[in-house]
């Protein structure tokens, strides 16, 4: 039985199990239908997930399924925003 140490682990992972390469393709934008860009990659956070994100420099639409987004979150802090002024105005 062979016994690797912790930094031979680390290596063979990073050179064998986690992907990093970063992978576009171009695809029909669900919004304006022109061609838009997914962004496919892996992360290494406690565990190795795969994320997207989809843009469109056309209509200036986005998906993603980051943990964290900038985009999504400016896109969040806007519509609290309208919710927040719509409800004062109501009363």
């Amino acid at each position: 039985m062979s016994v690797i140490s912790q930094l031979e682990y680390n290596e063979f992972v990073i050179n064998n199990v986690v992907d990093d390469d970063i992978k576009l393709h171009s695809e029909s934008c669900p919004s304006c239908k022109k061609e838009a860009v997914k962004r496919v990659f892996e992360l290494c956070e406690g565990s190795i997930n795969q994320y997207f994100t989809f843009n469109c420099k056309h209509c200036g639409y986005h998906s993603c399924n980051q943990t964290e987004c900038d985009v999504c979150e400016e896109d969040h802090e806007e519509a609290l925003k309208q919710y927040n002024q719509s409800v004062k105005s109501d009363f």
